[in-house]
């Protein structure tokens, strides 16, 4: 039984013909996490007494000195929501947007005690800093909620290496007697290059645990919220997936009904993409097979997707009823699908990719 704590109460390019790969594979931070589409189309779906737009707006406007005190920090964000989900969403906006990963630290291989106010004035943290600052403002606002430590995903795993490495840290909030999961850190961005990119993923924001347990593993198997929790050896065979796949028609249970079965699961290469998007069709595999007729579906407001093969041929299309259809027969090589920003008609963000043998 789970118990808490008694509470009170960038990458941005212009695409011109005749770029590698390489770049084009680049992905971007922009001002707002999200463009106009996904906040009604996705959010006021799955939130619909909350107005996160209006909640974000609001915490990328605030100025908070590096003197502020959690309490006074807590108290600014607590003034913005007007409900629950409100509150809980302007403290994981305002952590992400404004405080990064400290990778001199993390790459030292060490991992010391972190307080708040050493994150708020530093501005920097490892995984138990962010874990700490956002449970201790959800503490002040009034929300029971607990710290938890595992096993992740998100950089630097594998089964061979990190089969003792446990170190990372998460929050569950209880919400009405609900448990809910949140990653503040992975939400912030990721580690490129031994550096911290700072780049907002919904994703870590009031993860499902079906979806949740395929980048995070707790140490303690109740805390995993599964109907039937999973063990480390499991954990360790299952794909990488996080926001760039699931929840965007690709579904949790299955595959990890088959690993447990004992299947090997393949998937193609999901890249960061944090607009409205949907895989209607698309191969469930990494590989495709050359000479064979390739059929893919995306749905999204994007205005374009471009498909770029391996010989660098591309091929632009427009989308039908918000629809995206690539259908032709590929050579040997690979192909990776692009999706044009709506909030920057200049830029390219590629969602996937597959080789093609």
């Amino acid at each position: 039984m789970l118990t808490f704590p008694i509470m009170n109460t960038k990458h941005i390019f212009p695409i011109p013909l005749g770029l590698t790969l390489a770049v084009l594979l680049l992905g971007c931070v922009t001002v707002m996490p999200h463009n106009d589409a996904y906040y009604s189309n996705v959010l006021a779906e799955r939130y619909p007494s909350s107005d996160f737009r209006k909640i974000d707006e609001a915490v990328l406007a605030l100025d908070i000195g590096s003197d502020t005190t959690v309490k006074q920090l807590a108290n600014a964000l607590d003034a913005i929501g007007m409900n629950e989900w409100e509150d809980i969403r302007a403290a994981y906006v305002w952590i992400a947007y404004n405080i990064e990963m400290d990778t001199e630290r993390f790459f030292s291989g060490l991992e010391p005690p972190q307080s708040s106010e050493e994150t708020l004035e530093s501005r920097k943290a490892m995984s138990v800093g962010f874990s700490t600052l956002f449970s201790e403002i959800l503490s002040e606002i009034g929300f029971k909620n607990l710290i938890v430590s595992g096993y992740s995903k998100a950089f630097r795993f594998t089964a061979e290496t990190d089969a003792k490495w446990s170190g990372h840290s998460w929050n569950i909030v209880d919400i009405d007697g609900d448990l809910h999961y949140f990653d503040p850190m992975w939400g912030a961005g990721i580690i490129k290059n031994r550096s911290f990119d700072q780049f907002f993923d919904e994703f870590y924001f009031d993860t499902k645990p079906e979806d949740f347990i395929f980048t995070n593993l707790p140490d303690q198997e109740e805390m995993q919220g599964l109907t039937e929790p999973i063990d480390r050896e499991t954990f360790f065979k299952l794909p990488y997936l996080n926001g760039y796949s699931l929840g965007r028609g690709i579904e949790s249970g299955p595959i990890l009904t088959a690993v447990k079965n004992g299947e090997t699961v393949s998937l193609p290469e999901f890249f960061k993409y944090n607009q409205d998007l949907t895989y209607v069709e698309f191969p469930m595999t990494s590989t495709l097979p050359a000479g064979e007729r390739c059929r893919i579906v995306i749905e999204s407001s994007s205005p374009e997707m471009m498909v770029l093969l391996g010989t660098g041929d591309r091929e632009v299309i427009k989308p039908v009823d918000g629809r995206f259809t690539y259908e032709k027969v590929l050579i040997k090589g690979s192909v990776t699908f692009f999706l044009r920003n709506p909030r920057d008609n200049d830029v390219f963000w590629a969602i996937c990719s597959y080789l093609v043998e």
